[in-house]
């Protein structure tokens, strides 16, 4: 059987449902990176250039616009093909872009 090349998710460290990393951990292909929105944001645009996906939080209020799904942020994630949002609305998610 031909291995096949982990998918990346990478989401903040702002509350998640912890049911949400349980459920990627159950799968072999998929690997989880979770970046702090506020300290280190060379690590988070290291895992984010790396992202296949990006899992962003829908509270604008909670989450920095650094984070925020822009044109910019996606010009910076090669690898990425998905942004994914959770909670209600996708008011941080650039859906033109």
């Amino acid at each position: 059987m031909p291995m096949t090349q982990a998918k990346r998710v990478v989401r903040s460290d702002l509350w998640l449902n912890p049911v949400f990393d349980a459920r990627l951990a159950q799968e072999q292909d998929i690997s989880l990176g979770v970046f702090p929105v506020r300290g280190n944001p060379a690590a988070a645009w290291d895992m984010l250039a790396g992202a296949h996906v990006y899992h962003v939080s829908a509270a604008k209020d909670e989450l920095p616009q650094e984070w925020f799904a822009t044109g910019e942020l996606i010009a910076r994630c090669p690898r990425l093909f998905c942004v994914s949002s959770s909670g209600a609305g996708y008011d941080t998610v650039d859906v033109p872009a």
